[in-house]
Order: structure tokens, then C-alpha cells, then sequence
């Protein structure tokens, strides 16, 4: 028998002190291993992620550079057209 904090510890008792500590550092092991494979996991799903949304963003902003550009040129070009058409006008009318 075993004197715990003024508490008389028989067989029975210790061995059952024994069998909840054992199981208590069980459950423990087993939460870290469950948290370590999660993280794991989530950092894994976390990268793929970042990269696909990288890859979206930058087709995205291509292409809306892409059309900017091009109604940006045909406005300029639309423009230079009707000021050349005013000039040749002008030119005529004289």
C-alpha cells in the first residue's frame, strides 16, 4: 500500500490510478497525432489553394488589361479616324 496526499492507496486502487493515467496519456498522444495530421492537411489544402488563386487573379487581370487595351486603341483609333475625317472635310470645303 502507497500514501498518496494523506490518501491510503491499496492494489485495487493503484492499479485503477494506473489504468486512468494510461489511458489519460493515450487520449493525449492521440490528440497530437490527430492535430499533427491535420495540420498537415490544412497546410497542404492551404498551398493548393493559394496557387489556384494566384493562377485565377492573374488570368483575370490579363485579361481585363487585355480588354482595356483594346477598347483603349479602337477609342484612339475611332478618334484619330474622326479627327482625320474632319481634317480631310475641312480640306475639301476650301
Amino acid at each position: 500500500m502507497k500514501k498518496l496526499l494523506g490518501i491510503t492507496i491499496g492494489g485495487l486502487q493503484h492499479k485503477i490510478i494506473n489504468l486512468v493515467l494510461i489511458l489519460l496519456f493515450v487520449q493525449i498522444a492521440l490528440f497530437i497525432g490527430v492535430t499533427a495530421y491535420n495540420f498537415a492537411h490544412l497546410s497542404k489544402v492551404v498551398g493548393e489553394t493559394r496557387t489556384e488563386q494566384q493562377d485565377a487573379i492573374e488570368k483575370v487581370s490579363g485579361d481585363t488589361m487585355k480588354q482595356v487595351l483594346d477598347s483603349s486603341l479602337t477609342e484612339t483609333n475611332a478618334l484619330s479616324a474622326d479627327s482625320a475625317n474632319e481634317k480631310l472635310r475641312k480640306s475639301l470645303t476650301i
